[in-house]
């Protein structure tokens, strides 16, 4: 434990082990460059602005967690909820108005999984509870929301005539899509549900890592981490779901054409 609270709490030392650890970084760099995969630019820049991100997440959490008022971390998770909401519309580039996609189906996923938690007291309303767990949710939300939309765009790309034929004999947008959003919502769904069959076995999540690297019994914290993944599954199908509704009505015109995909 002595050595465990000098890792968290000294910084010199965890600067140190930040410049050691990132020789991982670099030497997935040169992998790149090696292979020509061209992701060089992204690691380094991806890599940068997380360090600045998470110093300056550290400084707001710090003051959140001192005053532990409910509307400071209403305001976290809002402009976490915005952020995911950006992120996984830009992956979602080409289809019609993917922000009006994107953000309402993660703010409700999320909001519905944090409210429900903390309404029947599995999780206690306070900072150091409600932030980490609601950035998982709104972050779960998004990567699958992300998945979910470009599964649905290539599927859209590959099956285009197919869609238009039964568009041609009657069928309503709804139930000419319907085979295909299942398909992507399954897709997204994929390495998720695999995370869940290894858990514990090949796959140690986050939440219970971190909670036995901060002392806690490794019961309790694998009892957090099924809370967590009950948690996923639930914001990121609710969010998936809704964007599936939404992306229907984006993608079919009234006229019961498909509006073009850049």
């Amino acid at each position: 434990m002595n050595e465990m609270s000098e890792f968290v709490f000294d910084p010199m030392d965890g600067a140190l082990r930040l410049a050691l650890a990132s020789i991982l970084l670099v030497f997935a760099i040169i992998l790149s460059r090696y292979r020509g995969i061209g992701v060089e630019k992204e690691l380094l820049v991806g890599s940068t602005r997380a360090l600045l991100q998470l110093a300056v997440i550290g400084l707001i959490l710090t003051a959140i967690f001192e005053n532990e008022k409910i509307i400071f971390m209403a305001l976290m998770i809002a402009g976490m909820i915005v952020l995911g909401g950006y992120t996984s519309a830009r992956r979602a580039s080409g289809l019609p108005s993917p922000m009006k996609i994107t953000l309402p189906s993660i703010a409700i996923g999320s909001s519905i999984v944090i409210l429900f938690l903390t309404g029947i007291q599995v999780i206690p309303v306070r900072a150091e509870f409600v932030i980490p767990i609601g950035g998982m949710a709104v972050g779960n939300s998004m990567n699958m929301c992300s998945l979910f939309l470009n599964n649905f765009k290539r599927e859209m790309q590959s099956r285009h005539n197919e869609i238009e034929v039964r568009l041609a004999l009657g069928a309503s947008g709804e139930i000419a899509l319907a085979p295909h959003l299942r398909f992507s919502i399954r897709s997204a769904l994929i390495p998720t549900l695999d995370n869940l069959k290894t858990l514990g076995f090949v796959f140690i999540p986050g939440a219970m890592t971190g909670m036995m690297i901060g002392g806690a019994d490794p019961i309790w914290a694998a009892e957090y981490q099924l809370i967590v993944f009950f948690m996923i599954i639930a914001s990121g199908m609710i969010a998936m779901v809704l964007a599936s509704k939404l992306v229907s009505r984006q993608i079919i015109n009234p006229a019961q054409q498909i509006v073009e995909i850049g």
